[in-house]
């Protein structure tokens, strides 16, 4: 049912007034934009008056209770900082997002193959999911060994998994991580393959 904001003089509908318990309709008498507005006022007005009282109460405070303030201060701090996720945390890619992006940077560079998230998904667990470059077990993007401005190809073989610092890093070198992480393959097995064939 529509109600007349008394301050206002508009008729609204009632999702715009707020719950007043006390009041017999059960809502307030002025809407909610009027409502913030008349508190804004309000704050502004008193804004000196209530930062003195605070200054004032914190002044006169005994210093045990205002060093357990300071402290719970501080703990509520870390404990936020601890709650927000790492920079590098937020910008880290899925397998999904990580492969759909840099084919789609590859198609509209020209650049021939794909890479999909289950073969990035295989890779990034055959390394145990650690960054290549600085051994350490943080999020992975996608890196690729020739870049795909030096005439690199957007194919597997090609990938390689390096955290987003490491990869910035990078830029737009030609590094081959694989072979300081993974062991020595005997010589012998390049060339059995090629004779088979």
């Amino acid at each position: 049912m529509p109600k007349r904001c008394c301050r206002c003089k508009e008729i609204r509908p009632d999702e715009q007034f707020g719950r007043l318990k006390t009041s017999p309709d059960g809502l307030h008498i002025r809407c909610k934009q009027c409502g913030k507005e008349v508190q804004s006022a309000d704050y502004d007005k008193h804004r000196e008056e209530r930062l003195a009282q605070k200054r004032e109460y914190f002044r006169n405070l005994p210093d045990d209770k205002r060093e357990k303030k300071r402290l719970d201060h501080l703990e509520w701090q870390r404990r936020k900082a601890a709650a927000k996720p790492k920079q590098w945390e937020v910008r880290a890619p899925s397998a999904y997002q990580s492969t759909r992006f840099q084919n789609w940077k590859a198609r509209k560079m020209g650049v021939t193959g794909t890479i999909t998230a289950q073969e990035w998904a295989a890779v990034c667990e055959r390394y145990g999911g650690i960054c290549l470059c600085c051994r350490e077990l943080k999020p992975l993007t996608l890196d690729h060994i020739v870049p795909l401005t030096r005439g690199g190809l957007n194919v597997i073989e090609n990938a390689q998994p390096l955290c987003f610092r490491c990869n910035n890093l990078k830029r737009c070198k030609s590094v081959d991580f694989r072979p300081l992480f993974e062991p020595q393959l005997p010589t012998d097995v390049g060339s059995a393959k090629s004779e088979e064939v």
